[in-house]
């Protein structure tokens, strides 16, 4: 009966993956390419429009440009980045995608949050967010991969990233860390403050952080027990 037992489930386990890659592979061809949102001459990106999400009591809806093209040639972009491991949920989690589109809900008006699709963001989450939080977003962070850091000669998800950071209408878009290796928590302080802390290079360290507009009000290094 064990042995029995140890077949099934692992036939059930087979059956699972082969449905699941089945379902996934009629997805991806059952979505036709967009292109009237970037240029793909080559024809090998063939983008389309990821997961929306929408602002806490905002007035935008975020729509990421995915590129089917998972890897793609390093190109020369002027962002440090680093190797980066971040825990938090409430965020973007399908492919990465290439830039972020803002559509106002308002006017219907849209814009890019940055020119061009030479990097990758690996996930976008609105800030604060939690289940028992019911206010506005008061700022979207972004682990973004703009750097060809294992030098193979293209952007993928085996290279660094860089955490960025912007308002909620994608305005003031700039990177909060340069280098990190883990993001320990992202804490309101108060209604325009915030405070990261995380870990880089063996050491530990948070960061003071003003909101709106977004300045660095403080970064040290955390004390050793004495």
């Amino acid at each position: 009966m064990l042995i029995l037992g140890t077949v099934l489930l692992i036939l059930l386990a087979v059956g699972y993956q082969a449905i699941s890659q089945m379902l996934r592979t009629n997805y991806i061809q059952a979505a036709p390419p967009v292109e009237n949102l970037a240029d793909d001459p080559q024809g090998k990106e063939k983008w389309v429009i990821g997961r929306p999400m929408h602002l806490n009591k905002g007035d935008f809806i975020l729509l990421p440009l995915v590129s089917e093209n998972k890897e793609v040639e390093n190109v020369d972009v002027e962002v440090f980045a680093s190797k980066s491991y971040d825990m938090f949920g409430g965020g973007y989690y399908g492919d990465a995608s290439k830039n972020v589109l803002f559509l106002n809900t308002q006017d219907n008006s849209a814009f890019w949050l940055f020119k061009g699709v030479d990097r990758l963001i690996l996930d976008i989450t609105l800030f604060p967010a939690g289940y028992d939080y019911e206010g506005p977003t008061k700022a979207i962070f972004y682990k973004v991969i703009a750097k060809d850091t294992n030098n193979d000669n293209k952007l993928s998800k085996e290279d660094a990233a860089s955490l960025y950071i912007s308002e909620p209408n994608g305005d003031n878009y700039q990177r909060v860390l340069s280098a990190y290796d883990r993001i320990i928590s992202r804490d309101l302080v108060s209604d325009n403050r915030m405070m990261v802390i995380y870990q880089h290079d063996g050491k530990a360290y948070s960061k003071l952080i003003q909101l709106s507009p977004y300045t660095e009000v403080s970064n040290v290094e955390l004390p050793k027990v004495e």
